[in-house]
């Protein structure tokens, strides 16, 4: 068995090659299952500059969701994101509706080199839904000779609390 499915393809779009690759974790799924295959998606993916990772992780973290309880699962693959190039693109926004039991939450996540994430807007449609609300992601084509942004990530995790993480700032290269 796998512990995390995932589906690649690769898309030619304003004359760059961008990698899609959606994910799926079984909400069964052991941590210790999934760890290492999650840190080689990353480390194999973090290079290319154009790669767009999403997809149903179900667990939970305060760096995608607003109202975290964070879990296990959800602090490795939080820790093995930041240990990465790559970036969270999800606003904190619930991705799913569990209808049964009258909550929401976000156990989907969009992740994305920092090329991608200069130029895109991430958000749910709420009027597409099943229990997972539709995730839109949109990509501005980049223009030559303009300033990109860079975005870097600044990491702090409170003593009291290792769980607690500040992750974004933005910086912009001439």
């Amino acid at each position: 068995y796998d512990p995390i499915e995932t589906l690649e393809t690769v898309i030619s779009w304003d004359e760059k090659q961008i990698k899609l690759i959606t994910i799926y974790i079984n909400p069964k799924t052991k941590a210790r299952d999934m760890e290492k295959q999650f840190d080689k998606l990353l480390k194999e993916n973090e290079h290319n500059e154009y790669v767009l990772i999403g997809g149903d992780i179900n667990c939970h973290n305060q760096l995608w969701e607003n109202e975290s309880r964070n879990d296990r699962k959800g602090g490795i693959i939080a820790e093995k994101i930041l240990d990465s190039d790559f970036q969270v693109l999800n606003d904190g926004s619930a991705t799913y509706n569990n209808l049964a039991k009258s909550y929401q939450s976000a156990i989907d996540i969009t992740l994305s080199t920092p090329r991608i994430t200069a130029s895109a807007h991430w958000y749910v449609d709420e009027n597409l839904t099943s229990d997972h609300m539709a995730i839109i992601t949109e990509i501005q084509p980049e223009k030559p000779n303009s300033a990109l942004p860079l975005i870097k990530k600044h990491t702090n995790k409170k003593k009291n609390n290792p769980d607690s993480i500040e992750h974004r700032h933005l910086f912009y290269r001439n």
